[in-house]
This record gives C-alpha cells, sequence and structure tokens, in this order.
C-alpha cells in the first residue's frame, strides 16, 4: 500500500523562470513537499492501530523520494490495507493523514510560487 505526494502544476512558471531560478524552486518546492510527506506519515503512524508496532514503524521508515517535488510513503505490511479499509474500526489512518494535511501543504506550495512570481 502505498501514497503517492507530488507538486503539480507548477511547470508554466519554472518555464518563465530562469534555469537558476527554476532550479531553486524545484529545490524550494522539493523541499516543501518532503516535509509535509513526513509529516503525513508521522500522523499515519500515530493513527495506524498498535499490537507490536510493526506497521507504525513500517510507514515511518517508507517515505523515499521518487523525483523531484515527489514522495511516496505507505507500509510494505500485508495488512495494512486490510486496517485501513476493512478493520471493523475503519480507522482510515492514512486517509485521515492525507486530509488532515493536505490544506497546510498547498498552502505552502501556493504561498512558495507567489513568492517567486512576484
Amino acid at each position: 500500500m502505498k501514497f503517492k505526494v507530488k507538486v503539480t502544476g507548477a511547470d508554466e512558471l519554472i518555464k518563465k523562470l530562469g534555469s537558476k531560478a527554476a532550479d531553486q524552486l524545484l529545490k524550494d518546492l522539493d523541499g516543501i513537499t518532503e516535509k509535509n510527506t513526513l509529516k503525513m506519515a508521522n500522523d499515519a503512524a500515530e493513527g495506524a492501530p498498535r499490537r507490536d508496532g510493526h506497521l507504525k514503524n513500517s510507514i515511518i521508515s517508507s517515505v523515499r523520494r521518487v523525483s523531484a517535488a515527489t514522495y511516496t510513503f505507505g507500509s510494505d505490511r500485508p495488512y495494512a490495507a486490510r486496517q485501513e479499509y476493512e478493520h471493523r474500526t475503519h480507522k482510515g489512518f492514512f486517509r485521515k493523514s492525507l486530509w488532515k494535511n493536505r490544506a497546510v501543504f498547498r498552502k505552502e506550495i501556493v504561498e512558495q510560487l507567489k513568492k517567486v512570481g512576484r
């Protein structure tokens, strides 16, 4: 079970900028994406059911950089999807984490793009 966090829509601004400014913007967006992905993974891990801690640990250690401003997180545990969607408690710890943090993530991205677009 994996979730992908990716910044999209900044392509037009990057094309308008010079290569040095575009590189800096991409670094800034990558940093914002990494920070927010780690926050989402930590929140999901805190909300995950804990019997022996394996699920929680698998979520925290799963954050991976795929490419610039693109990160994934999830769990390699075979029961992660079952706990997320099928368990009688319907905890939805991954989904709740994504929804809880998406507004802040979007706001930080928009602020960064506005700052560069000036």
